[in-house]
């Protein structure tokens, strides 16, 4: 089995153009830089990179991933947005209780 390149990436700041598209502010109860996403390479030629968004203080308890990607930028981006949009989701939820 090939070694696992792993490449970590933080949330942009909260003043970042994608958390201010999705509408994230400070004063909800989550905390948005205790996310991240993480990029890996696996396999073989022609090598494929995926994404994983995880949580700081404790697992999620579920995986969420994307994979498929031709390039480590590319599975960032996608990985950045899928964790943009989750945590708007996330917020939106909060605001329902």
């Amino acid at each position: 089995m090939p070694p696992v390149e792993r490449h970590w990436h933080a949330l942009p700041k909260l003043g970042s153009a994608a958390v201010r598209r999705f509408g994230l502010v400070c004063g909800m109860t989550i905390n948005p830089n205790d996310y991240y996403v993480v990029t890996s390479r696996r396999g073989a030629y022609p090598d494929r990179w995926g994404w994983e968004i995880r949580r700081k203080s404790k697992p999620l308890g579920i995986k969420m991933t994307g994979d498929g990607f031709q390039s480590d930028m590319a599975a960032q981006f996608a990985g950045k947005r899928a964790l943009a949009d989750f945590l708007l989701d996330l917020s939106q939820e909060e605001k329902r209780k």
